[in-house]
């Protein structure tokens, strides 16, 4: 299972991707979704580097573009922004956890009442459930 092993140096953020088999990888920063932050990663606060992360990590770990960019700022807000150090390990664990109890709470665009950020109009928060 993949971990994501991010290090803050004088020369800026770098995170590297390790799955067992495998040769470590650095990061890409998916600037091809959304340029966030041109100036690259960032962590410990709920601002664009962590969003440019939260997002990296996301697309990377899902395998799916689209639900990355409509999931990426609760990422953000819940894993990326408390992160406090220069040095932080997400394991796959977590995001898989993460990534289950999100599954639940995107639905088809006909099934909500409003969109998502208009990064992507495709997923969408569900609706709470009204009782009488």
């Amino acid at each position: 299972m993949k971990t994501y092993h991010g290090r803050r140096t004088r020369d800026g953020c770098s995170v590297e991707v390790r799955e067992e088999g495998r040769p470590p990888r650095f990061l890409d920063p998916r600037l091809d979704l959304c340029n966030h932050s041109s100036t690259g990663f960032e962590w410990g606060y709920p601002g664009s580097g962590p969003a440019q992360l939260a997002l990296a990590i996301l697309a990377d770990f899902l395998g799916a573009d689209a639900r990355a960019i409509a999931l990426h700022q609760e990422f953000k807000w819940e894993h990326i922004s408390p992160i406090a150090g220069d040095e932080f390990c997400i394991s796959g664990d977590v995001l898989q956890c993460w990534r289950r109890r999100h599954d639940e709470t995107v639905c088809d665009p006909e099934d909500c009442d409003q969109p998502t950020p208009r990064v992507n109009r495709t997923a969408h928060r569900l609706r709470p459930s009204r009782t009488s």
